[in-house]
């Protein structure tokens, strides 16, 4: 055999000894990515391990039987700081919740992410199927419950900066909405001139608001108190907006019975001038609302239209957003709603005085019968500000061994059209709308996770310490480099 003939043996032994390392090389990844993918362990190295969700949420997800979508409309590519920190977290946060609801042929939780400025077709189809029509929101689904949790839901803020992040709080209660069974049923009355659920007017309109309540999984019906005779079974909360009628004492009858009898919950909102027939209910629950009409004199608290802003918030989690943010609500004309001036001896019965006017505002005892021009405050006669404008009433139920259960709740806002299609896009008219729904049907669940503190790393550096920062990266490429080459010219000599 000729040496030639030796040395192309050889090379044929060499190619094939380097497609076998090869191949070896590539079974040996792709073994490693197979095990990888079935035995595998995460860990969370960030401080006081924030990037770890709750025990509670991991037992929800880990006893997911469900399939939950959930659909987020941050953008990643906004040039808005806030909403960069808002998509990192929020992103972040998710992950966890995907990667926990894993089960044996998958997962139960899936998310997708739609930028609503440039995804039109999707945007239009979460719009027309789920509400979706706005950007900075996330959107739970589960068959055909959901539920939809705004940017200002998650984020706390401190003067304009973001401080904590209580997304897996919301998200664990969107969770639990949207894998319950049993739909809320909330009724709004009717037969008194109240605004309507079904009317796109203006002014004396409810579909705004009712479409928000719709999204976040609630049914919702009409109340005809004089064809029922009794409140059905099914109502979980009951709500009056500006009736222009006074209810008849049978009504009120079917009402008081209704929240002291079976622990129910009503929200009432109306206006000055209006009767409503209710005296009896709100003395049963402490309340009063004289028909006085505020006066507002300062213009911190006059919207440029002469609406009120309401600025004044006791804390209480129907109000936390709005005192959290500086958020004011938007009014026309409005009454006072006060305690009671009769006692109530009741142990089981707290009040609170939850919205109010400004110091410098009035209640005006005698509007009706004299000038708008003529307005002002007599002591003794008027009732002087900060005037309560809105109240809570809370009943707990018999209690057995002393330990109380949970009882009738009743909301008054002496401000009818708060909610009005017209105002209910005031974004404090809004928020409080929906706080006080989930108040009063206690689906503000009181989780026991804490917020997750917001953290911002910045560097401030000086020209020199750029410049000194520039060198000390060189080092280490530079090092190797001239390694490389003291190693390249001793092999060539």
């Amino acid at each position: 055999m000729s040496s030639f003939d030796d040395f192309k043996k050889a090379n044929f032994y060499h190619r094939l000894n380097r497609i076998i390392q090869i191949l070896l090389a590539l079974s040996l990844i792709l073994g490693l990515n197979y095990l990888a993918t079935k035995y595998y362990k995460r860990a969370d190295l960030t401080e006081n391990k924030s990037q770890s969700l709750s025990a509670e949420s991991l037992a929800y997800l880990r006893n997911l039987d469900e399939n939950v979508q959930v659909v987020v409309t941050i953008s990643q590519e906004s040039q808005r700081s806030s909403e960069q920190v808002l998509y990192r977290y929020v992103s972040d946060l998710l992950k966890e919740y995907h990667h926990n609801s894993k089960y044996s042929q998958g997962y139960h939780l899936t998310v997708e992410y739609v930028d609503t400025y440039k995804n039109l077709k999707r945007a239009e189809e979460l719009s027309r199927k789920y509400g979706l029509d706005k950007p900075d929101q996330i959107l739970f689904v589960c068959g055909n419950r959901q539920s939809i949790i705004s940017s200002s839901d998650i984020i706390r803020t401190d003067k304009n900066k973001e401080k904590t992040f209580t997304g897996e709080q919301a998200f664990t209660s969107a969770l639990l909405e949207v894998t319950t069974e049993k739909q809320p049923t909330v009724y709004f009355t009717i037969g008194h001139g109240e605004m309507s659920i079904d009317s796109v007017d203006p002014a004396r309109g409810l579909t705004e608001i009712v479409r928000e309540l719709k999204n976040r999984n609630l049914n919702i019906k009409k109340l005809d108190l004089l064809q029922w005779n009794t409140i059905p079974d099914d109502a979980d909360l009951v709500i009056t907006i500006d009736p222009r009628g006074a209810f008849s004492p049978v009504e009120q009858e079917i009402l008081r019975n209704y929240l002291s009898e079976k622990a129910g919950r009503m929200i009432l909102m109306f206006s000055p001038g209006q009767t409503t027939g209710l005296k009896d209910l709100l003395n049963d629950w402490g309340l009063s609302s004289p028909d006085y009409l505020i006066q507002e004199k300062e213009d911190r608290y006059l919207e440029s239209q002469g609406n009120y802003l309401l600025r004044q918030f006791a804390d209480h989690p129907i109000t936390e957003t709005l005192l959290r943010n500086q958020t004011p609500l938007m009014a026309g004309m409005t009454r006072p709603v006060i305690e009671s001036p009769s006692p109530i001896a009741d142990d089981r019965l707290e009040r609170l005085k939850l919205i109010a006017s400004s110091p410098e505002s009035w209640a005006e005892s005698d509007w009706k019968n004299i000038p708008e021009t003529q307005y002002q405050l007599t002591p003794g006669v008027d009732i002087s500000g900060p005037v309560t404008v809105a109240m809570l009433a809370e009943r707990s139920a018999a209690s057995q061994l002393g330990i109380n259960l949970p009882g009738g709740r009743l909301f008054v806002i002496g401000a009818g059209d708060l909610i009005s299609n017209r105002r209910v896009s005031s974004y404090g008219n809004y928020t409080l709308a929906l706080n006080a729904v989930n108040w009063m049907l206690n689906r503000n669940r009181s989780l026991s996770i804490a917020p997750r503190k917001i953290k911002r790393i910045q560097f401030s550096l000086s020209s020199n310490d750029l410049k000194h920062s520039g060198w000390a990266l060189l080092i280490a490429p530079a090092f190797i480099t001239i390694i490389g080459l003291i190693v390249h010219f001793i092999r060539r000599n």
